[in-house]
């Protein structure tokens, strides 16, 4: 009896031991996620600051390339040439800006992907720290303590009847 009860309380602690060793898996993996979304959501905002430097040069070249196209004192084919460079410009900051919504919404992916990181680890590390002394109390040792003292009080009890 005494080894049915040794085997399934070993039984038990082996798969609480699994559970944990998942928690901390599934711990580790949302840390390591955040690691590279956050690497990842840096260079996009990188990328977009550059971009926002450009579309302030290019607003600028436009700017003059549009004055320019309306400047009475140069000729006709200079104007059409501004004209032409303004249109260029013009297409290039809206391409910029493009570029941008889309790095944006790929930042608040990431933003999402590291907010539900988070609610994993904080789970994961709140459950096994409230669980900690349970660990701690219920020890093999501990339980094979308290199945002797209940065995010898039972034997006790039946005695003295």
């Amino acid at each position: 009896m005494c080894n049915k009860v040794i085997s399934a309380v070993k039984g038990g602690q082996k798969l609480k031991e699994l559970k944990y060793k998942d928690r901390e898996v599934a711990r580790q993996a949302a840390l390591e996620a955040n690691k590279k979304a956050q690497t990842e959501r840096e260079e996009k905002q990188k990328k977009v600051e550059s971009n926002e430097t450009k579309i302030q040069e290019l607003e600028k070249k436009s700017e003059e390339a549009h004055r320019n196209s309306k400047n009475p004192n140069l000729s006709e084919e200079e104007r059409a040439f501004y004209r032409s460079k303004a249109r260029q410009y013009d297409d290039e900051i809206n391409r910029l800006k493009q570029e941008n919504r889309n790095y944006h919404n790929q930042i608040t992916d990431l933003d999402n992907q590291i907010k539900n990181n988070n609610k994993v680890i904080d789970y994961t590390s709140r459950d096994s720290e409230n669980r900690q002394w349970i660990r701690e109390v219920l020890t093999l040792e501990n339980i094979l303590i308290c199945l002797a003292i209940y065995a010898t009080w039972k034997i006790v009890r039946d005695e003295s009847r």
